[in-house]
């Protein structure tokens, strides 16, 4: 979990390189349910560069703030809500559900869901 957490660090202190840091240099990130900007999927460190810099380019601030860290060994869960504010000053908040795949101190997969409970399926748990 320390790994997600240094994710969560590096995202809200705006710190590229240490964020790009956590993930493995291949890794997978499906950002297919999203319904904001750059939905899709992204493979590779060179492709989370872009995710950020395009993120940043339509975002001035953003705070993520972690509810939990459910831990499912290489597997953990984050229920999450973000407050984003654009370029042009709207704010609005997000809410999701997170699963990172942790493996040999890497994020090796990312994957972003709407609801708690197809999260917490995704990483084979169990809610409750």
């Amino acid at each position: 979990m320390e790994v997600v957490r240094r994710w969560v660090d590096a995202w809200n202190r705006r710190d590229r390189e240490a964020w790009l840091t956590v993930h493995h240099p291949d890794v997978e990130v499906d950002w297919s349910r999203s319904r904001g900007p750059l939905k899709g999927f992204y493979h590779g460190r060179a492709a989370l560069r872009s995710f950020w810099n395009d993120w940043w380019a339509v975002f001035e601030a953003v705070r993520f703030e972690a509810h939990d860290f459910i831990d499912g060994g290489s597997e953990v869960v984050v229920p999450n809500t973000s407050y984003l504010r654009g370029r042009q000053g709207v704010e609005t908040v997000a809410r999701s559900n997170f699963v990172y795949t942790v493996e040999h101190g890497q994020i090796t997969r990312f994957r972003m869901f709407q609801e708690r409970a197809e999260a917490i399926e995704a990483a084979g748990l169990r809610d409750g």
